[in-house]
């Protein structure tokens, strides 16, 4: 089966990530696997979705999301336990698809998270806050969108890849995506890091992967610049 045409989002952000073939799919699908019966076993035991969900977002805190690096994929994210915002977010859309919990997932200029709805209450959760970041004030949501929206004047949120100093990108605001624009997003973190080690091959190819998936602004207009590196002589780094 071609992840690329199925609606089986596991399948198609483990299938995103670098190195994977169908022995280590399959590994990494029965640690998913393992994780959704820790899960349903506390789900028979708790009737309240906002409780639910609470215990859900710490338990897969404390049990898969232990150390933040950027540019992780999916893989490393349910075999080494690093993530970034994009790996944390899509585990967490995941499980709660799994739960029938409904959700959206918020894409920043250099961040994602994602906001819940239980009992007619939105609750944000951030997966690169371990400790505080089940966020039910919806006075505390507004003002951590209105910093992921506007982080000029303060230290950026990491994430997604930001700029060329080249090549000025600019992408404000933000918008509501699914899932498979999420995985987009990944491979076009994938192709930002190719192209900083230089391997524009591997670069080309993960951003026409990226265009497949969400042909966005800033996808098409990395696509552009890795273009114009395959037969230009200098390569500058992209500065993230």
């Amino acid at each position: 089966m071609d992840a690329f045409e199925s609606e089986d989002h596991l399948s198609l952000l483990i299938s995103s990530s670098p190195g994977v073939d169908s022995n280590k799919f399959n590994v990494l699908k029965g640690e998913y696997d393992a994780l959704i019966e820790k899960l349903g076993k506390k789900r028979a035991k708790i009737e309240n979705d906002k409780l639910f969900l609470k215990r859900l977002f710490y338990f897969v805190q404390s049990k898969q999301l232990h150390w933040y690096k950027d540019y992780v994929s999916f893989a490393e994210m349910l075999e080494k336990s690093y993530y970034d915002c994009m790996t944390g977010t899509a585990l967490l859309a995941i499980l709660l698809d799994e739960f029938k919990i409904p959700y959206q997932i918020i894409e920043f200029q250099y961040h994602t998270c994602l906001v819940a709805t239980v009992s007619d209450q939105q609750i944000m959760l951030e997966s690169t806050d371990p400790y505080e970041g089940f966020v039910e004030d919806a006075i505390e949501i507004g003002e951590r969108m209105a910093h992921y929206e506007n982080p000029q004047d303060k230290e950026p949120v990491s994430g997604i890849s930001s700029n060329s100093m080249e090549y000025k990108l600019d992408f404000s605001n933000s918008q509501v995506i699914n899932l498979q624009k999420l995985v987009g997003l990944s491979y076009f973190n994938y192709a930002a890091n190719y192209y900083n080690q230089r391997n524009i091959p591997e670069a080309a190819l993960a951003i026409e992967k990226a265009e497949w998936l969400y042909p966005s602004e800033r996808i098409l207009d990395m696509k552009m610049l890795i273009g114009s590196k395959k037969s230009a002589n200098h390569l500058s780094l992209l500065d993230y």
